[in-house]
């Protein structure tokens, strides 16, 4: 059995796999309730962490079809491992209104975020840059201010950040005669940025 098991993650589509099957469980898990969430999340980040593992053997041409398979179940869930979203519609929500988020606490205006807002950051003021500000800002306009969608369009700046930094940065890599590919791979299908950047 044992062969057989490491015969598999030999294979070139072991990290796809076993990738995808782990962000299904934490998207599966960002939705589920009180201890099932805890269980599919605690299950499908490990397993993340080992695809990532396996996935820096794969030829450079796979990494993005990898990360856009790893992705798919995440952009289908809410908000996983952190209520970052909530907060980021509601300063874009204060801001759309004319008010300045650095003086204004989160969640004391009332509006269509002020529910979701997590209790840790209720009256507290904004953290975020102006230019993050602004980003927030036209996403919940292009929304129409909705609290489904605006949440859910907060991905698009971040997953275009994550592209973004995985296009340079072996560009970079690569200037200073350093494996390119590695870099990809350490950016574009790092568990951590894309928890965040397309999960979160």
């Amino acid at each position: 059995m044992q062969v057989v098991v490491r015969s598999w993650l030999d294979r070139p589509a072991a990290p796809a796999v076993l990738g995808t099957l782990a962000t299904v469980l934490v998207a599966l898990g960002a939705g589920a309730p009180g201890v099932l969430r805890a269980g599919l999340v605690l299950l499908g980040l490990p397993l993340l962490v080992v695809a990532w593992v396996l996935a820096r053997r794969l030829p450079g041409r796979w990494q993005w079809p990898v990360a856009v398979l790893w992705s798919l179940p995440l952009l289908a869930a809410p908000p996983v491992l952190s209520p970052a979203a909530y907060v980021a519609a509601e300063e874009g929500f204060l801001v759309l209104q004319g008010l300045d988020p650095y003086a204004t606490g989160l969640a004391t205006r009332g509006g269509p975020f002020a529910g979701l807002v997590d209790a840790g950051w209720r009256g507290a003021t904004s953290v975020a840059p102006p230019g993050a500000l602004t980003v927030q800002r036209l996403v919940v306009d292009a929304t129409g201010s909705h609290p489904t969608w605006s949440v859910a369009a907060m991905r698009l700046p971040a997953g275009l950040g994550l592209v973004a930094a995985a296009l340079l940065a072996p560009r970079l890599a690569a200037a200073h005669g350093h494996d390119p590919d590695a870099t990809r791979w350490a950016v574009l299908l790092n568990p951590v940025a894309l928890l965040h950047a397309v999960g979160g």
